[in-house]
């Protein structure tokens, strides 16, 4: 009777968390072997994420070093290249300023170039860019290409094709810049994206291809992830609308560029300033 009365007032519950417990363990005892495989896998597969996470870290300090010595070496020859063309400005900036004669008839009149600063403008002359690629960064165009081909998966690889490009684009390659950005492999999340589409845009103006151009640099625009790019899109826009002679979006974007407060002492500001007021000038004598 008191079995009985035991079995009566025993929780259901119990007798079922007890049985889903019992059912659970025979169910592992049936199946250890596969569990205990499978739990290897799982091991396997974490230890493996972390050491290729080791690895690919080792990669990318390898890759960041060898970019560090190919991009010294770009660094330092162009380096020479703008202090020498600077210097022959400054001295012809000069020279201009001393063979003109005074509004004010009571000021005095800018002194011409010193000896020393007529030697150092000849000598500028001998060091400054020929325009040639191949003459001016050809050792630095290949050690940049060595470190891109040497680790294409990295963000250095990476960068240093992007590197690659800049220079192609700024002697007029761009069908060979546009080759290499084809096969820089990124992820829409990846910073370096925005670079990319950056740079695809500008190698689509040089090609003509305004169209696609102004595409990109609009998206551009619109992905704050991108926004340490968006003072020179919006340049690089402006200038695009100007060469389709689309004055007002132009005339618009360099305004906006040019009243940017937060940005007032950027290169990008100052030069739109003086974009906009070359292009008010023209549109007047026009």
């Amino acid at each position: 009777m008191s079995d009985q009365l035991k079995d009566v007032t025993k929780p259901k519950s119990i007798d079922s968390f007890t049985e889903s417990l019992d059912s659970f363990f025979n169910m592992l005892m049936n199946n250890i072997k596969i569990i205990v495989v499978v739990c290897l896998v799982i091991v396997a597969g974490v230890v493996g994420y972390f050491v290729k996470q080791r690895q690919d870290l080792a990669n990318e300090k390898k890759a960041q070093s060898a970019l560090f010595v190919a991009e010294k070496s770009y660094n330092d020859k162009k380096k020479v290249f703008d202090e020498s063309k600077q210097t022959i400005e400054n001295f012809e900036n000069k020279l201009k300023l001393s063979s003109e004669k005074p509004k004010d008839k009571n000021a005095k009149k800018p002194e011409a170039p010193s000896p020393d600063e007529k030697k150092k403008y000849e000598e500028a002359k001998t060091k400054l860019a020929s325009g040639d690629l191949e003459k001016d960064f050809g050792a630095e165009l290949a050690k940049l290409s060595e470190v891109a081909k040497a680790h294409p998966g990295t963000n250095a690889g990476k960068i240093a094709s992007l590197m690659v490009t800049d220079l192609l684009i700024s002697h007029g390659q761009y069908q060979k810049a546009e080759e290499i950005l084809t096969n820089i492999k990124v992820s829409s999340q990846d910073l370096i994206s925005g670079l990319v589409k950056f740079q695809k845009a500008n190698v689509a103006v040089g090609l003509k291809k305004y169209s696609e151009a102004v595409e990109s640099y609009k998206q551009i625009l619109n992905d704050e992830k991108n926004k340490f790019l968006h003072l020179q899109v919006k340049l690089n826009l402006a200038q695009t609308y100007e060469a389709i002679n689309d004055l007002t979006k132009a005339e618009e974007l360099y305004n906006s560029l040019a009243i940017d407060a937060e940005n007032k002492n950027s290169q990008q500001v100052k030069l739109a300033a003086k974009y906009l007021k070359q292009l008010r000038l023209k549109s007047k004598g026009s």
